[in-house]
């Protein structure tokens, strides 16, 4: 398997006539899918020819003006992982000061986590969507244990639990003796998991960005750290459902882009509501709704007042948070749903799987499709 067609494999830094050039201008193992960070180097790629290559720009690279129907990483020096990942770059060329320095670095351990383990025949899984990828890929019968997200497929709970994603204990890892335990990039605590290293378990985080694309370079990552050739299924099962997604987008934006506010639960009698920058929030960019509630980042108590400011024409709710509500009654008659247009509209409140919308596994682009079916139903 080619781990580098799935993640940057290196960052170059171009910078030939300085200190650093000998290291920087040595051949990169792949150069099919670059992504630039600096509009001189872009200009340079359309000066080579080379313009085919690109996969984004920054957004300084402005010449020629054909270079701004690429799709933007951000600001040379305010560059996000998360966007870079999507495209799936084989390579991230930038100027030498491209940055910050944490999402350079998070590039870097994208590029490595998706490396073949030396042994994945016994694994502890840490994460309801890769429990799920490994079912998709056929390699259930590697699994010895599961945590306590990992639902689906439901024969999944048959194995033994190593407690939940965040709060994971070396002791339970380890006792299934382990060869490998692949994880969600939040797991944790990062005790256990260094106690896990020490004693001589792989510990691999899968990397994760909350788009279309993204689900599928994760299904990809996981395959090549299990040396699996996927590609046949990947585009069989999966390339077809983004497509839709895309095509779904593109209706979207023609007809109307509908105002929505995700909301997971109820917490002291308020709507905890998804801001940017969370799984929420990429899966209604996802389906080409407006997130209402992106003035905050992350999940947070939304106010009556909020609410009503935010005005949103549906509210998607997980299943979970609505049951604990009392069922979709009671959320409904909530205030500060009330105090909203969707409120005024029992079918424009939308509970659905919380796991299968958030998680970000294969089921996400089936749950995503539906969803953006729901939110054009009226059109």
């Amino acid at each position: 398997m080619d781990a580098l067609r799935r993640w940057p494999a290196l960052l170059a830094l171009v910078v030939c006539g300085l200190g650093r050039a000998a290291l920087a201008c040595e051949a990169a193992p792949d150069s099919s899918r670059i992504a630039v960070a600096g509009g001189s180097l872009t200009e340079i790629l359309y000066f080579l020819g080379a313009e085919a290559r690109i996969v984004g720009v920054d957004t300084t690279s402005n010449h020629p003006p054909q270079a701004s129907a690429f799709p933007s990483v951000g600001y040379v020096r305010a560059l996000s992982a998360e966007g870079l990942l999507s495209l799936e770059p084989t390579l991230v060329l930038g100027e030498d000061d491209m940055g910050p320095p944490e999402t350079l670095a998070a590039v870097r351990r994208a590029a490595l986590a998706c490396e073949a383990a030396p042994d994945s025949s016994r694994i502890a899984v840490a994460g309801g969507s890769l429990t799920e990828i490994l079912y998709f890929l056929g390699a259930e019968a590697r699994i010895v244990g599961v945590d306590t997200t990992s639902n689906h497929p439901p024969q999944a709970s048959a194995f033994p639990s190593v407690g939940y994603v965040r709060a994971l204990s070396a002791e339970g890892l380890l006792s299934l003796e382990p060869t490998l335990v692949l994880g969600e990039d939040d797991m944790g605590p990062p005790e256990t998991l260094a106690a896990v290293r020490r004693a001589g378990v792989p510990v691999v985080g899968v990397p994760e960005t909350h788009t279309a694309d993204g689900i599928v370079a994760k299904v990809r990552c996981v395959a090549d750290i299990l040396d699996l050739d996927a590609a046949a299924r990947i585009d069989e099962q999966l390339t077809p459902l983004v497509a839709q997604l895309a095509d779904l987008r593109e209706q979207a934006l023609q007809t109307g882009i509908r105002k929505v506010a995700f909301l997971l639960a109820l917490r002291d009698g308020a709507p905890v509501g998804a801001g940017r920058n969370t799984s929420a929030d990429g899966l209604l960019a996802m389906v080409a709704a407006q997130n209402v509630l992106a003035e905050f980042e992350g999940w947070k108590p939304v106010s009556i007042e909020a609410m009503a400011r935010a005005a949103p024409d549906y509210i998607v709710a997980t299943q979970r948070g609505t049951d604990m509500a009392g069922g979709v009654e009671p959320l409904a008659a909530h205030p500060a749903l009330r105090a909203t247009p969707a409120g005024q509209a029992p079918e424009r409140l939308i509970v659905m799987d919380g796991m299968e919308l958030l998680g970000f596994g294969p089921r996400t682009l089936q749950a995503a499709l539906r969803l953006a079916q729901r939110l054009r139903a009226e059109d």
